[in-house]
């Protein structure tokens, strides 16, 4: 099931017996940073360029109509190591303390940081999309 960060889904999906698998939506976690970039432009602005290309890819997919095979694989080949720079950056920014917690900034990568796992879940699986919108 994709979603957000609604504090609901995790419990719903631990009482589905494994049947559920939860994916992060990540238009959401874009939406924070979007939300960021008048207080932090240099960072809000760099994550949001890394998600940008996360998108780019996946509408070339959509494009070419890649079965979901082909999707798993090119995002394994391209997708993963953006992935990886963008959790490198979210946790390199959460552990210098540069942006409050209550800040626009700190609540976007605390909110990206706590669903990351959930994020992931689109890399792993062609079937699910990138987001749910």
């Amino acid at each position: 099931m994709q979603c957000d960060g609604y504090s609901a889904y995790p419990s719903f999906a631990k009482r589905s017996d494994g049947r559920i698998t939860l994916a992060a939506c990540w238009a959401h976690a874009r939406r924070k940073f979007f939300e960021a970039r008048d207080s932090a432009p240099q960072h809000a602005g760099w994550l949001l360029l890394q998600i940008q290309h996360l998108y780019r890819i996946e509408k070339h997919l959509r494009e070419i109509q890649a079965p979901p095979a082909e999707r798993q694989a090119t995002r394994a080949s391209q997708s993963r190591m953006i992935m990886d720079r963008i959790h490198c950056a979210l946790t390199r920014l959460k552990l210098s303390r540069r942006h409050l917690p209550q800040s626009a900034m700190g609540k976007a990568i605390d909110y990206t940081l706590a669903l990351w796992p959930m994020l992931l879940v689109y890399l792993e699986d062609g079937r699910i999309e990138i987001d749910n919108n």
